[in-house]
């Protein structure tokens, strides 16, 4: 059933071992790393995805303080923080979208004009 849901975490860039990985090894660096990822989805889509880590813009990002909550409005914030990593804020319908999606969206939208990645 879809609904309204707000999300709110923050996101941290995945450093891998190296560059010119193939899918299923960036998803066995991230199970190493114990990050919750779908390993059978990931597989078949020829993408990563879990409850723990999102990629947005072609970048992995670790979701670290994930908080779901029911909402009344849609939006998404997206901030830097010194550290490289960025803080959200998201509240979206979740029969039309997903929090990849959302990001991707407030990364496009504010984030390339307020910062460099």
């Amino acid at each position: 059933m879809s609904e309204m849901v707000r999300k709110t975490g923050k996101l941290v860039q995945f450093e891998f071992s190296t560059d010119n990985l193939t899918i299923y090894e960036m998803i066995q660096e991230l199970v190493s790393a114990g990050v919750d990822v779908d390993e059978g989805d990931s597989i078949e889509y020829d993408s990563i995805t879990g409850a723990g880590v999102v990629v947005v813009n072609g970048v992995v990002y670790v979701v670290e303080n994930l908080v779901t909550s029911n909402p009344d409005d849609g939006y998404t914030n997206v901030s830097p923080n010194e550290d490289g990593s960025f803080n959200f804020d998201t509240v979206f319908y979740t029969g039309s979208s997903f929090l990849e999606e959302r990001l991707e969206e407030a990364f496009d939208d504010n984030i390339n004009s307020k910062c460099s990645r």
